[in-house]
């Protein structure tokens, strides 16, 4: 499967929880879409990247434990370290756009060189 639509996902995601965040909208708003970013994004973003899974038969339910293995371990690190949950949350957003836009280079790259997947 190439096509562009996790890229898409992973973009407007991080978008619209950023935009949530420094708007400042009310909880009730933002706690659900924190919650669909942290969940989906960044294990959507790296497994994505990992080509033996890339196409696995529920690539939502890997998503979402990668996801949470994300959460965990930088969670750790962000007490161990010192950092804000702002850092933790950058950290995330960096890790799923560089995700969607190492696939949509890859989609890119398969379909210059004439690849049929």
């Amino acid at each position: 499967m190439t096509r562009p639509i996790p890229a898409a996902i992973l973009l407007g995601g991080s978008a619209l929880a950023t935009i949530a965040w420094l708007v400042s909208w009310p909880a009730a708003a933002r706690i659900p879409i924190a919650l669909a970013f942290l969940f989906v994004c960044p294990g959507l973003a790296l497994l994505r990247l990992a080509a033996p899974f890339a196409d696995a038969e529920n690539p939502l339910v890997l998503a979402v434990a990668l996801s949470v293995a994300v959460s965990l371990i930088g969670t750790t690190v962000m007490t161990a370290v010192g950092w804000s949950s702002s850092v933790f949350f950058a950290v995330l957003v960096a890790i799923s756009v560089a995700g969607a836009a190492a696939d949509l280079l890859r989609i890119h790259n398969h379909r210059a060189l004439g690849y049929r997947w």
